[in-house]
């Protein structure tokens, strides 16, 4: 598909308790020259400024009352992109180690007509820093992916994503933690054409990722 200059193209913005990050990250995708670029922040019930700031920087904001986890976050945003008529989906985390300058590479190969669903690898781009066991875990997980999957993929549980409204629909998020995964295998099962391209992943500033704190943490989550 081709971005026209009437296409929508909805960022997606986790939060949980980042309200530090969030002016940097709000202001980094309206720097983003496409014409018609939205941002919908869902604050997962945060107990910080998250959404005060989200109002004050005029964002659409979807507000859980209490922590829903982020399948459900993940979810609420989908859904509040496609009843706004979203053409194209993009989801980056709050915290800043994905770089919004990078969203035109992750929508190429969506507007260039060769991929409905886009995943911005870290493994084949550049990790400035991430602890091995958490390296370990992505790559296990990854290969079982490739394996249920018959895809080629590198990195199945990164955050910087990209869609297109067909695909979004199809995605139908279910999962607390694993919606990561959850996405790539319905959507390959439903021959929806995936993509990956390089990225960079930039050194936590500070805090724990609310993804996955360990390996083991994550495979039992993903488990239950």
């Amino acid at each position: 598909m081709e971005v026209e200059n009437d296409s929508l193209i909805s960022v997606i913005i986790p939060s949980y308790n980042s309200g530090k990050y969030l002016n940097q990250a709000i202001s980094s995708v309206v720097h983003q020259t496409y014409k018609n670029i939205e941002i919908i922040m869902v604050n997962d019930g945060s107990t910080d400024a998250t959404a005060q700031i989200a109002q004050d920087e005029g964002v659409i904001l979807v507000n859980h009352v209490r922590n829903m986890g982020l399948g459900r976050t993940m979810r609420d945003g989908i859904n509040a992109a496609l009843n706004r008529g979203a053409d194209i989906i993009v989801t980056i985390d709050a915290d800043g180690q994905y770089r919004a300058e990078e969203i035109p590479l992750l929508i190429t190969p969506i507007t260039s007509g060769i991929a409905d669903f886009v995943l911005g690898s870290r493994l084949k781009g550049k990790i400035e820093q991430m602890p091995p066991l958490k390296r370990w875990g992505n790559i296990q997980f990854t290969k079982l992916l490739r394996y249920l999957t018959g895809v080629g993929i590198s990195d199945g549980q990164t955050g910087f994503r990209a869609l297109t409204r067909e695909a979004a629909r199809h995605a139908d998020i279910s999962a607390g933690y694993t919606y990561t995964q959850e996405m790539i295998i319905k959507l390959a099962a439903q021959s929806f054409r995936i993509a990956e391209v390089p990225i960079h992943f930039d050194k936590r500033q500070s805090g724990e990722s609310r993804l996955m704190t360990s390996a083991f943490d994550y495979a039992v989550r993903a488990m239950t």
